[in-house]
């Protein structure tokens, strides 16, 4: 379990075993995780920079300035070097890879 602290003292609670991803919108962040089978969010008024300074695990990482992944939720990666993407079939969303983590993630989900 970790605590995630926002910029007006709100906190979430939440089993980084259950995150899913979270995804930077301006000065917000929206925090994606599964209950059971149902699929949460909630958007926070904190920074994605933040949040990664906050939970420090080595299956979360920053996959793109965006974004940050549970690399233990079990995507499929599409693309190429060019240009990964990331899809699982829990969410409709697709999740960018930036050019320069590229193999790096890549390799971080297929282990």
């Amino acid at each position: 379990m970790v605590s995630i602290k926002t910029d007006t003292k709100e906190e979430l609670l939440i089993n980084l075993n259950e995150l899913l991803y979270i995804e930077a919108q301006e000065n917000y962040s929206r925090v994606v995780w599964t209950e059971g089978d149902e699929v949460k969010e909630k958007l926070l008024r904190v920074t994605l920079k933040n949040i990664e300074n906050q939970v420090v695990d080595d299956n979360i990482v920053r996959c793109h300035r965006s974004f940050i992944i549970n690399t233990k939720v079990g995507f499929t990666i599409l693309g190429n070097s060019n240009g990964y993407h990331l899809r699982s079939s829990l969410f409709s969303d697709t999740i960018p890879i930036s050019r320069s983590l590229g193999k790096e993630i890549v390799d971080k989900i297929k282990a």
